[in-house]
Parts: structure tokens; C-alpha cells; sequence
């Protein structure tokens, strides 16, 4: 059973839910002070499952929304949902960062509203991580030059070096506020295996989309692409400016890799991003050495360093500088 506050205009906007979900709804239209009609007027909630408030037909201030809201978690056992069309950034963001509401629906549209109000019901862990994507990327500290650029990322020796390096990139990058896709385009099947073990929901994890089987999407800000060990057939793609806006070549600061990435280095060309994991200093020294007349860029990450981890986040902010750009306002702060 659902209660429904809203205002005139949009009082139908729930009827959908009657012949879909056979849910029946209880209506009070008009103009409505959440906090008054939260702390005093409503004696029990208990047998609603979910409260619907369209934000339209409040009259609070922005502060007695955060508290009615807040108020309402704290009492009421139904869940709320809050129809927020046109809504200010500002106070999208205290409900979901303050009041710990995430069934917020933004979309302006009926038809797109409706099927929010489905999702909210359907799969609330998913909108919920939608809704705080939505909300992290404003005021945020950084933004992005230019939307899909491509990473590709290779290996040496190991698959799962380049593997590691493009989750912990692509989780930096998640971090910091951009949208990020990793897609697995190699055979090693490693995602699916990782996915199992952190149980990945939809794929989807840490902020981070995550695709099989080669598959790109359009609307990231960064694509981080997997293409496992850098072999001849690999080649051709990894050396396209028109595919690779980006290009990484992973593998270990010892000895025994030293001929092996020599090799490819001389195979791939240069505008190269060399990333060597290490565990100690003279590792580090002893491949800068041997890599003295190479012209690529060669940086070392700690050899320590797990999956999701942003130890090396120096590192990827080094190699993708002049596509992330810290905000002045934000820096002063």
C-alpha cells in the first residue's frame, strides 16, 4: 500500500501502479509542510510500504526538508520515495548525502518518472547506486577534458598485470568523479572470475561499469580498455591513434622482463606509458638503468598494491594530466 503526497497537477501520476503492481494507493493532494505533517499530524505509517512525496507540493524551507526527511527514517518504517523534478543541486545533494534518502527521481518527464518509480521498486540497490554517481560529480574537485577517451591497456609477460592496472586506473578515475567503463577485450575471462569473487551487481562496481566480451559504451567519460598481453595481432589496434587515445604497457621492474618489454616497446612505438610494478627502490633503479635511452614514459607502482586499490594514484594522475583538470574554486578550498 502506498501513500501518496502531491500536488494537483501531477495526483494520477501513480495510478500506473494499480494495474501493474496491483498496489493500492491513498491520495492527499495540495500543498503540504513536510516537517509539520511528519512530526506532528501522522500517527502511523506502519501499514504503508512506501511513502511518495512529489517535492512540488512542499512549502518548507530547504533546512525543514532535510529535517522532516531525516525525521521520517528515524521514526516510520515505510520507505520513501520523492518525486524531485527541477529540483536544485544543493538539496538533491543534502538529501543524499545528509538525510540518506536515495529513491530521489530527477527525471522531468511523466512517462520517464514512471519508470523510475518501477526501478525504485524493482532493483532500489541499483537506482541507489545510480543516484549517488549522480550526486558525487557535483562540486567535485576535478573535471574532464573531453567525454570517451580510450585507455588501452596491455601486458608484458602477465595478463593479470594489465588486468590490475586498468581496474585500479579505472577506479581512480571513479574516485575522482568521472564516468568510467572497463570493458575485458581479451580472452583471459579474468572479469567474469572477479566479478564472482566481489560479487559485482550488474556489473557495476565502485562506481565503475564494467562490459565483456569487448563491448564499449558511449557515454564515459573514460573507457578503460583490457587487452591483455600485448601480442602481434594486438599490435595493430594498440598502435591507432584513431582507436587509442591513451596507451599503457604494464609489467615488472625485473630483470627476467626486461627483454620481453624491450621488444614490445620497440613494437609499439612511442607516446607509450610504461608501468612497472615494484617492490623496492633498487628494482626501481636497476630498470631505469636499463631503460635509460628509451623515450617513452616510464613510471613504477607498488608491487603491493590489491585490486580496487588507489595506491598509485600519483601515478595515474601523472599519465592523464592534460585530461583532468582541478577546479580553481575547489582548489582554494
Amino acid at each position: 500500500m502506498i501513500l501518496y503526497l502531491g500536488s494537483n497537477g501531477n495526483i494520477g501520476i501513480l495510478d500506473f501502479l494499480q494495474d501493474e503492481k496491483n498496489m493500492i494507493i491513498k491520495k492527499l493532494s495540495g500543498e503540504f509542510y513536510l516537517k509539520k505533517f511528519v512530526i506532528h499530524d501522522m500517527k502511523s505509517l506502519d501499514h504503508y510500504t512506501y511513502v511518495v512525496v512529489d517535492i512540488e507540493c512542499l512549502r518548507d524551507d530547504e533546512d525543514d526538508v532535510i529535517e522532516a526527511i531525516t525525521a521520517f527514517r528515524t521514526i516510520y518504517n515505510p520507505k520513501l520515495i520523492l518525486i524531485a523534478k527541477n529540483i536544485e543541486n544543493a538539496l538533491l545533494s543534502r538529501i543524499v548525502n545528509e538525510a540518506k534518502v536515495y529513491n530521489v527521481i530527477t527525471s522531468s518527464e511523466i512517462e520517464s518518472i514512471q519508470e523510475d518509480i518501477m526501478r525504485c521498486l524493482d532493483n532500489e540497490e541499483k537506482f541507489k547506486e545510480e543516484i549517488i554517481k549522480h550526486v558525487r560529480r557535483f562540486n567535485l574537485r576535478y573535471s574532464f577534458t573531453s567525454d570517451n577517451t580510450k585507455i588501452f591497456v596491455a601486458g608484458v609477460k602477465s595478463k593479470f598485470s594489465a588486468t590490475k592496472a586498468a581496474i585500479n586506473l579505472a577506479t581512480f578515475l571513479a574516485d575522482i568523479g568521472a564516468r568510467v567503463s572497463y570493458t575485458e577485450a581479451n580472452e583471459s575471462g579474468y572479469l567474469s572470475k572477479i566479478a564472482s569473487y566481489y560479487g559485482f551487481k550488474d556489473s557495476s562496481y565502485k562506481y565503475v561499469d564494467y562490459y565483456y566480451n569487448g563491448n564499449i559504451p558511449l557515454n564515459c567519460s573514460f573507457n578503460i580498455i583490457d587487452i591483455g598481453l600485448l601480442n602481434e595481432k594486438k599490435l595493430k589496434i594498440f598502435n591507432s591513434s584513431d582507436i587509442a587515445d591513451v596507451k599503457i604497457i604494464c609489467g615488472a621492474a625485473k630483470q627476467s622482463e626486461y627483454e620481453p618489454l624491450v621488444n614490445i616497446l620497440e613494437a609499439a612505438g612511442e607516446d607509450l606509458n610504461v608501468v612497472l610494478s615494484s617492490s623496492s627502490e633498487k628494482e626501481r633503479n636497476t630498470m631505469k638503468k636499463l631503460l635509460k635511452n628509451n623515450k617513452n614514459k616510464i613510471y613504477f607502482t607498488d608491487d603491493s598494491a590489491e585490486l580496487f586499490d588507489t595506491k598509485d594514484t600519483d601515478v595515474f594522475m601523472q599519465i592523464l594530466r592534460e585530461r583532468i583538470v582541478e577546479n580553481k574554486a575547489m582548489k582554494s578550498n
